[in-house]
């Protein structure tokens, strides 16, 4: 019996630890993954080119309904260039920039940026 209560007595205690740390803090896991995306511009002495990158995976975290943290994973297979019209100079610069000159998408196929402290100005 002495187990019982001891085994719900720290059960209790974590419950209610975990509903006040929830109760300020608020975790949105639901990014609409088909309508967000990463816009990227990338600048050479001569260029500059635009795109964009699917997300794979988007938290965001708010506390006392302030931005806290959060965290993204985006697609580095769904790079694209939205700045070039013809197709074949379009896949020439996807090709590079997608290849071990720039990012080697084959070896690391996801991305990750991470919030880790948030400053109000």
């Amino acid at each position: 019996m002495k187990k019982i209560l001891l085994i719900s007595g720290i059960l209790l205690i974590l419950i209610v630890t975990w509903m006040m740390y929830n109760k300020f803090r608020v975790v949105i896991p639901a990014v609409d993954m088909n309508s967000s995306e990463i816009g990227w511009s990338g600048k050479s002495i001569s260029d500059v080119h635009t795109g964009k990158l699917k997300l794979s995976k988007a938290e965001i975290i708010f506390k006392n309904g302030k931005l806290s943290g959060g965290s993204f994973e985006a697609d580095m297979k769904s790079i694209t260039v939205t700045d070039i019209s013809d197709s074949e100079e379009n896949r020439h610069l996807v090709e590079h920039i997608a290849n071990e000159d720039f990012f080697e998408v084959t070896k690391y196929p996801k991305a990750s940026f991470t919030i880790t402290e948030v400053k109000e100005l």
